[in-house]
């Protein structure tokens, strides 16, 4: 679902970072949500990669260039590398950069390199898309090496402890790319099975045991909320789903019939957000709005426009990059 509707924007995509950590389960307040600042990024072809920290700072990259934006200051430069940037991700401390098939890690408070640089493996090479995922010291990454002329590819899932220099392949070359979240409980990430149909929904817990459950709904976004996972499913039936699943079970909580009109589901400090995308052109929809949903009734509450919207950033602050003309912008909620 989330490859069908964002081809023009997948290579952004790839790079979120979903860190969930201290998300509620409170649906917006008072007049709900609205738009309060907008902040111009980059040209649009010039965006590679992006992630929220912790704290709702956005790391982007332009090239091999990667800014940050505090608040609703103006980016600034963060770090410069010497080839293009395939992912980011932000803990409290660090943030981490992946250049191919490489990982450096940063310290945010002085953008110094921190001294930890991890090389990931890929059965083919060069990759063409990666994520990285942060919540305290784990790091995970996703790599995946499709292209024009291979088509489809299912990514290779890795795990670092950013006190070891180790990588550790946790699922390799079945991963669907870009459909993953991450927080305090662990990865979340969806599997096919070997002959190729789908599939598994899988958590991966920074120690433990890894656990899988059985769904063929999947290769669709997923958000983390409430001790919830979330997918954002098209049924065999065509039409589209809420399924909930428990955070640290896998086991269904429950499945709501949504509009097929919602396009992308973010978990942050306002709750489980859903960005509706009612045009034609969904990349350059004037009437994208920003609500927040209740997966058990499929409802949805504090519904904001945030024109021209195509994702949303996961995290504490609530957050959509929009795209007007040939700019990117960062628009920051509140409700």
């Amino acid at each position: 679902m989330r490859n069908s509707w964002m081809a023009p924007v997948i290579a952004a995509v790839a790079g979120l970072a979903i860190v969930t950590s201290g998300q509620t389960a409170a649906a917006a307040s008072g007049s709900g949500l609205r738009v309060v600042h907008t902040i111009r990024l980059t040209h649009a072809n010039a965006l590679s990669a992006f992630a929220e920290a912790p704290n709702g700072a956005v790391y982007y990259s332009a090239g091999g260039t990667v800014y940050v934006v505090n608040g609703n200051a103006a980016p600034v430069p963060a770090t410069a590398l010497s080839t293009a940037v395939n992912a980011l991700a932000a803990n409290n401390t660090d943030f981490f950069v992946q250049t191919g098939l490489t990982v450096y890690e940063f310290s945010r408070k002085t953008d110094a390199y921190a001294g930890h640089t991890w090389t990931l493996s890929s059965p083919r090479k060069p990759i063409t898309s990666a994520g990285l995922l942060a919540s305290g010291g784990t790091l995970w990454s996703w790599t995946d090496w499709a292209n024009d002329q291979s088509g489809f590819q299912f990514a290779t899932v890795s795990e670092i402890s950013t006190s070891s220099t180790k990588v550790k392949v946790i699922s390799k070359s079945n991963a669907y790319p870009a459909d993953v979240a991450a927080g305090s409980t662990g990865l979340y990430f969806q599997i096919v099975r070997a002959n190729g149909a789908n599939g598994y929904i899988v958590r991966a817990p920074s120690s433990g045991s890894i656990r899988k459950h059985a769904d063929v709904n999947i290769g669709v976004p997923s958000a983390l909320a409430a001790g919830r996972l979330d997918l954002l499913s098209v049924h065999g039936n065509g039409r589209t789903y809420i399924d909930s699943f428990s955070a640290s079970t896998l086991a269904a909580l429950n499945s709501r019939q949504i509009s097929s009109a919602f396009r992308d589901i973010a978990g942050t400090g306002a709750g489980l957000l859903v960005l509706r995308e009612p045009c034609k052109a969904l990349t350059d929809c004037k009437y994208a709005t920003v609500s927040v949903l209740n997966p058990r009734t499929g409802s949805v509450s504090g519904t904001a426009r945030v024109a021209r919207a195509y994702t949303l950033l996961p995290g504490p602050a609530p957050a959509a990059l929009t795209l007007v003309g040939t700019s990117l912008y960062l628009a920051r909620l509140e409700g």
